[in-house]
């Protein structure tokens, strides 16, 4: 009498566990986005990278690299009125900021 109670609590038991796991696997990741920033006066690859940089990046200086390697800059010298195009993670399928997503960006648009 206890065998089929033990095995109903086991099979409940590995049926939540399946359940967490499968919701745990199918979180739903930011997706990477590009937009286009234009500089200011006292405007420096720090401040933008400061003012910019999305939850999904841990470093700013490797945020800055890849600003640097996205607009072909050699160095950090950037002038105002110019623009930049800086990447940013995002939840949101379709920001309507003008943005435009990584999968969707060719090279001609970096």
């Amino acid at each position: 009498m206890l065998l089929p109670l033990v095995l109903s609590v086991a099979f409940f038991a590995a049926g939540v566990r399946c359940v967490y796991q499968a919701n745990a696997s199918s979180q739903i990741e930011p997706k990477k986005y590009y937009t286009s920033v234009r500089i200011k006066y006292g405007d420096t690859l720090e401040s933008i990278a400061s003012e910019h940089m999305s939850p999904g990046y841990k470093d700013s200086a490797k945020y800055i690299k890849e600003i640097m390697k996205i607009n072909r800059l050699n160095d950090t010298t950037i002038h105002a009125g110019e623009y930049l195009t800086i990447p940013y993670y995002s939840y949101e399928e379709n920001p309507s900021d003008g943005s435009y997503s990584a999968s969707t960006a060719s090279e001609s648009q970096l």
